[in-house]
């Protein structure tokens, strides 16, 4: 008498990743998304922005002030196709707080992976990388703001939904 081999279970579907990033302007959100070896999709308003001041020749600032609100309903949609697609992304926006992470992950959590992807980098380095990028491309990000999100900043912790959490760590902070 001859056994039947063990039937095999479904194994569970394997969802996409949507790495959300975390961190404050000028701490490499979009330095890593960019270089992402998968080459993913990225969700960010910086990229419809760019293109309106490339468009209408401005520089950041005049073409975020002009089209800031038009952005986010781009940014939006494009989200919405991302996630209908079930296809991995890149979210890059700042998701300081803990209640912006949480609405994020109740969005995406039926249909993705949802793996933070934290950037812990001293606030002196955001700043002098924001005034970097004012010198090359004119993009102004109020200084002012940047210490009050600073203040503000919260990275995920154990307590907070997450599929997984990456942490980047800025060498200054490996120092202390």
């Amino acid at each position: 008498m001859t056994s039947d081999p063990p039937s095999k279970t479904p194994s569970a579907e394997v969802k996409p990743v949507a790495y959300v990033l975390v961190g404050l302007p000028g701490s490499g959100k979009s330095t890593w998304a960019a270089a992402h070896p998968e080459g993913l999709p990225i969700a960010s308003t910086d990229a419809f922005i760019e293109a309106y001041a490339a468009e209408q020749r401005l520089n950041y600032a005049e073409a975020f002030k002009q089209h800031e609100a038009q952005a986010k309903i781009l940014l939006k949609q494009h989200l919405n196709q991302l996630i209908a697609s079930k296809a991995s992304f890149i979210w890059d926006q700042t998701n300081i707080t803990a209640r912006k992470r949480r609405a994020v992950y109740n969005k995406l959590h039926a249909t993705h992976k949802v793996i933070f992807v934290c950037f812990c980098v001293p606030i002196e380095v955001c700043i002098a990388r924001v005034e970097e990028r004012e010198r090359q491309a004119g993009e102004v990000i109020n200084r002012n703001q940047i210490k009050l999100w600073a203040s503000m900043v919260t990275f995920p912790d154990p307590g907070e939904p997450a599929d997984g959490i990456i942490p980047i760590i800025h060498p200054s902070f490996l120092r202390r």
